[in-house]
């Protein structure tokens, strides 16, 4: 698996996928909190962890 860590600044309110998806922004140890998969899970707290003190991502 490979995963690349993005800045998002926002979003568009139409994608192709809109109707069928609902999008809500988390941090990544409440994302963490809602998957099931222990990979996944590891992974938003690796996220989380990275981040420096002022907020920003390390």
């Amino acid at each position: 698996m490979e995963v690349h860590l993005l800045e998002a600044r926002g979003a568009k309110k139409r994608f192709p996928e809109y109707k069928e998806r609902t999008l809500t922004w988390l941090r990544p140890a409440e994302a963490a909190a809602l998957v099931n998969e222990s990979e996944l899970q590891g992974l938003f707290r690796r996220m989380e962890r990275r981040k420096d003190p002022s907020g920003e991502m390390a």
